[in-house]
């Protein structure tokens, strides 16, 4: 049994392998900054440990959490701040609220739980990377692909073997997940089709007209940008100049469940081979999609100022990109659903960002009615009402006292504001004793904001 100090030195001399994301493969790479509220990143060390297993972290990390409950403060803040290096992992190894009996540690899990919550959602706006070197068949690049990002791909098993099973050589150092895989698509003669509604993206044969990947992307953060349409156009009923519409397809590596993606129409602008600033048609508003689930990319149109017709090329084209993306999801349950037949009685749980209350459980005519509350610590526009339709993909459980789910049988929207929104559910059931509620949903959301650029865009 080591001494708490000398764990914390061990500990501290595995830090790099620990704090690593997928993809990482050198020691030497400094931990996530979690954000300005978190502590500082872990100093770099000379020492290099093997990568430990799911068994070896959760010990390291029970270990943790039992020290949260110590009885020296300086005990307790040091286990807190190691957890929350520890990262993501640590999460479904927490205890949940109502199996930590001590004030301090629950306090603790709390913040613990807050903080890395907040640091994944963040995570979402950079780039997964991939490290893989030498000679390898199409199977195991595409396998690698998935292990060091977590970005899966759908219907590999319809793809011939004598293309699965044909060699590449790739060097690959810290290569962005969409780079990485555009490169292999040129190499393999394939392209991905991104609008497949199972979980992963689809690998397909590449039409010979295609130019490659490769030469059409614009690559930032975790999105891919291609124009997959030039038009000018003119309106002869409207004093005016004519316009150039661009048809942009956004794709996002398919471990982001974006619910909206939005381009600031005053944002967008262009250059011409003549040097010519082309500027946006449109001073105000959002090109906006709101995302369904199972979505890995969308398209959005915008307008410029057309070009002279002496301009061949668009040198580039760049504007903002605006994305809501959720983090992880959780599960709220609340239990004794007949407590909160009294009046007064709120039910309220809060896990991260985000809370969920049950405003009120009675009985109307043949049907239960259980009105249920989501809020955020900081919703960022999500409730607005051109936006707010995201939240009924998130369905709720009612499990009667003999264990079986009931489907609700119908829900009406009973509040909505800028951080809450609240839906009553209705149940055909005989009785709510002994029934619980549970409510998945995710617990931070987070707005992410990049410029992107393209490059090179033949005109019409």
């Amino acid at each position: 049994m080591l001494r708490s100090s000398h764990f914390c030195l061990a500990l501290l001399f595995a830090a790099p392998l620990l704090f690593a994301k997928p993809g990482d493969t050198t020691p030497e790479k400094a931990a996530p900054d979690l954000g300005k509220d978190l502590a500082p990143a872990e100093p770099k060390t000379d020492g290099a440990l093997p990568a430990l297993d799911d068994a070896a972290f959760a010990k390291i990390a029970n270990r943790l959490i039992r020290q949260l409950d110590a009885p020296e403060l300086s005990k307790r803040d040091l286990a807190e701040t190691e957890l929350v290096r520890l990262g993501e992992r640590v999460l479904p190894l927490l205890p949940k609220p109502g199996d930590v009996t001590s004030d301090n540690a629950q306090k603790a899990v709390a913040r613990i739980r807050a903080k890395l919550q907040v640091a994944v959602a963040r995570d979402a706006a950079t780039s997964t990377k991939v490290n893989l070197q030498g000679n390898h068949t199409l199977r195991e690049i595409l396998r690698q692909l998935t292990k060091q990002t977590g970005n899966t791909f759908d219907h590999l098993d319809r793809m011939p073997p004598e293309i699965m099973d044909k060699k590449h050589d790739v060097t690959w150092r810290a290569m962005p997940f969409w780079t990485a895989l555009d490169d292999i698509c040129d190499m393999a003669r394939l392209t991905v089709y991104p609008y497949d509604q199972g979980p992963g993206l689809v690998i397909r044969a590449k039409p010979d007209l295609l130019l490659p990947r490769s030469d059409l992307a614009g690559y930032v953060g975790p999105l891919r940008f291609e124009c997959t349409n030039l038009t000018l156009e003119r309106d002869p009923r409207v004093v005016g100049n004519p316009q150039l519409k661009l048809g942009l397809e956004i794709a996002w590596e398919p471990r982001l469940k974006p619910i909206s993606v939005e381009l600031p129409l005053d944002k967008i602008s262009a250059i011409d081979d003549q040097n010519r600033r082309l500027e946006s048609a449109r001073k105000e508003g959002l090109a906006t999609a709101l995302i369904s689930s199972g979505s890995k990319a969308t398209e959005l149109t915008v307008m410029l100022e057309a070009p002279p017709r002496t301009a061949n090329i668009l040198d580039l084209v760049k504007g903002t990109v605006r994305m809501l993306v959720p983090g992880r999801m959780e599960k709220f349950e609340f239990e004794n659903l007949a407590e909160t037949l009294k009046p007064e009685q709120r039910w309220e749980k809060k896990i991260a960002q985000a809370t969920v209350t049950i405003e009120r459980i009675q009985r109307t005519n043949d049907l239960w009615e259980v009105q249920m509350k989501l809020s955020y610590d900081q919703a960022h526009e999500a409730f607005d009402s051109h936006l707010a339709g995201w939240i009924l993909q998130y369905q709720p459980q009612l499990i009667d006292a003999n264990g079986k789910a009931q489907d609700h049988a119908g829900y009406d929207t009973a509040l909505r504001n800028d951080k809450e929104y609240g839906i009553t559910y209705y149940y055909d059931i005989p009785t709510i004793t002994g029934a619980k509620f549970q409510y998945t949903c995710p617990v931070v959301l987070q707005r992410i904001e990049l410029e992107y650029e393209l490059k090179n865009l033949r005109l019409p």
